[in-house]
């Protein structure tokens, strides 16, 4: 199934809050994912990229790319903004705008991007080497171990970012650390889900876990909440 076949299936499948009756769901559709007010940090965001990223032919590639993402970096924006994650533990080759977002919305997170490769990680550092972008953590390696480590160290409400080019195998183990950690503040995020199909794949099989008890496909981005007091349920809304 192509990715226009599935925004297809999504866009026919897809409910709006009248279809939402968890109040936990409903107020995080309400009060974060349809969210329209325009917070000034947006602004500061999409117009610091040109400073950033300088002469580096690649990054301005990245950024351009990126810069089609507005939407879901906002979102992701609103989501640390309402959560306040003491951590962001972010996983893959992530680069661009969105980890300005993210940066934005709680500037007193503590954020750690692993790449799994030395030049996604070398590209980062280079975006984020202004002493203004004091709270990032850039890591290089195997994304399991790394994890495992942080995790051990993490406290309070841990946010992780599941993001290209992950495999399934790496997501599941990623997952599995994962696990005896989480508590009932945890947040999953899948960022590109559609664009992967290992990435789907190992998004259908962590929402049948036990742990998990509600999430959220909006098609770019999948959430998993591990809250007890919840029912298990799977919305797809509408974004």
């Amino acid at each position: 199934m192509n990715r226009l076949w599935r925004f297809l299936v999504y866009q026919k499948k897809a409910i709006t809050k009248y279809g939402i009756h968890s109040p936990f769901m409903y107020e995080f559709l309400t009060k974060v994912v349809a969210d329209s007010r325009k917070y000034s940090d947006y602004e500061t965001v999409e117009k610091s990229q040109p400073d950033r990223i300088g002469h580096h032919q690649l990054m301005k590639c990245f950024m351009r790319a990126a810069s089609s993402e507005k939407k879901t970096g906002r979102l992701l924006f609103r989501m640390v903004r309402y959560f306040k994650p003491n951590t962001i533990i972010r996983l893959g080759d992530p680069l661009g705008i969105n980890t300005h977002y993210l940066v934005k919305g709680y500037p007193k997170t503590r954020l750690v991007i692993i790449h799994v490769t030395n030049s996604g990680a070398n590209l980062t550092q280079e975006i984020f080497e202004k002493p203004t972008v004091s709270n990032i953590e850039i890591h290089a390696g195997n994304p399991i171990s790394i994890l495992r480590e942080l995790l051990t160290s993490a406290t309070g409400i841990v946010m992780i970012i599941i993001d290209h080019p992950l495999n399934k195998e790496t997501v599941m183990e990623c997952f599995a650390n994962l696990l005896p950690s989480i508590n009932n503040n945890s947040i999953l995020i899948f960022n590109n889900l559609n664009n992967d199909k290992e990435i789907i794949s190992a998004w259908k099989e962590i929402i049948k876990h036990p742990k998990v008890t509600a999430t959220a496909h909006l098609f770019r981005l999948g959430i998993v909440f591990f809250k007890k007091e919840l029912s298990k349920q799977d919305f797809i809304i509408r974004f």
